[in-house]
């Protein structure tokens, strides 16, 4: 092996090893969790996930809608690696193929607030999935918009939250760029 040469490998290869790792550590995680009684078993969290589903977030979507340790009560895309013309058809498609069309996903911010957008389709390829093709996704979006919907998630499970959803709707609203924190149980 030549070590003055740098180490590269391709995006596939990354993938491929990455997702290897992380089913390796699921396994190990529940050998580990075996011999533990089932009331040491938690909850699984509520979560709302907040993402702009290029390449890594299509990744993390998949893996947490695999998650039982999460409850996924929406997903919001917004604009980031690339515009929220291709991250919504991202985010839906992923539910498809994770087979979770029970998630729903609400259309989130087109644009920051406080500079431009500058996507990242250079990395994420042109439709954000590195440009892997896929069909049109079947499943629609529901017809409230990222704050409404955040806001009546958070109103229906209101002891279950550990921030003011509120304004942080109201900042998404107007394109902050904001992640949302997770509805824990306590």
């Amino acid at each position: 092996m030549d070590l003055k040469r740098p180490f590269r490998m391709t995006r596939r290869e990354f993938v491929a090893s990455s997702t290897g790792a992380v089913v390796a550590s699921s396994f190990a995680r529940r050998a580990l969790a075996f011999g533990e009684s089932s009331q040491s078993a938690r909850a699984p969290s509520r979560v709302i996930i907040d993402t702009d589903p290029g390449v890594d977030d299509a990744l993390a979507l998949l893996l947490a809608m695999r998650s039982p340790e999460l409850k996924i009560e929406g997903i919001t895309p917004v604009a980031g690696n690339v515009p929220l013309e291709l991250t919504l058809p991202n985010a839906l498609r992923m539910v498809e193929i994770a087979g979770r069309t029970d998630i729903p996903v609400a259309a989130g911010a087109k644009a920051p607030l406080m500079r431009r957008l500058v996507s990242a389709a250079y990395a994420h390829g042109e439709n954000g999935l590195g440009g892997a093709a896929f069909p049109e996704p079947r499943t629609k979006p529901v017809d409230k918009l990222a704050p409404e919907f955040i806001r009546q998630i958070v109103r229906k499970y209101p002891h279950e939250s550990d921030a003011d959803y509120d304004r942080a709707a109201h900042q998404h609203r107007h394109g902050v760029e904001w992640r949302c924190r997770t509805c824990r149980h306590d």
